[in-house]
């Protein structure tokens, strides 16, 4: 019976984090912001022009770090997609495909990925994770706000979904630096 007693109690402390999103997400606003690195030259993009960083100044951005294997990065697609919708063109979405292994680096996979699961955004192939490295992303998926001047100004780690508390939380960044002056 305390086995029982020990089990409901813990479920009872768990139960507010039990939701759509992974246990172990976590992130937020960061404190001290630094610069978007430079994209890597020379690697492919899927649904856009290759851009540069110098590019996207002047907008606020989105990057989702992510892979086509990797479930919790496909079960955030829905919010992903929904940022442009909720944004509109001030915002700016891009994913960067940072395949973990081999055969997430197969470019027909991840068209077929992207088309199976509706993928509205564009992806950088971050094929040799350098990008990856560059961000300092620690996990799959990752998700960066960058503001106007290319300074990263919020990390989420793991699935982020609408209507909970980090997603809230995310679009409240969002909204906090599009309506900043230019």
């Amino acid at each position: 019976m305390a086995v029982w007693a020990t089990l409901l109690a813990l479920l009872a402390i768990a139960a507010p984090r039990l939701s759509r999103e992974n246990l172990f997400s976590e992130g937020g606003r960061v404190e001290s912001a630094r610069t978007l690195p430079e994209f890597p030259l020379g690697q492919a993009w899927v649904g856009t022009d290759p851009l540069t960083t110098s590019e996207m100044r002047g907008r606020v951005w989105v990057l989702k770090v992510w892979t086509f294997g990797c479930v919790n990065c496909v079960r955030s697609i829905p919010f992903t997609n929904g940022l442009a919708e909720r944004f509109g063109p001030e915002l700016g979405v891009l994913g960067i495909h940072s395949p973990e292994f081999d055969w997430e680096r197969d470019l027909d996979r991840l068209d077929a990925t992207m088309r199976q699961n509706d993928v509205r955004f564009p992806s950088y192939i971050d094929e040799n994770l350098d990008y990856f490295f560059a961000l300092e992303a620690p996990a799959w998926p990752a998700f960066y706000v960058v503001d106007r001047e290319l300074k990263i100004r919020g990390c989420w780690i793991g699935e982020v979904h609408d209507g909970t508390g980090r997603g809230d939380e995310f679009d409240e960044l969002i909204a906090e630096l599009i309506a900043e002056e230019r």
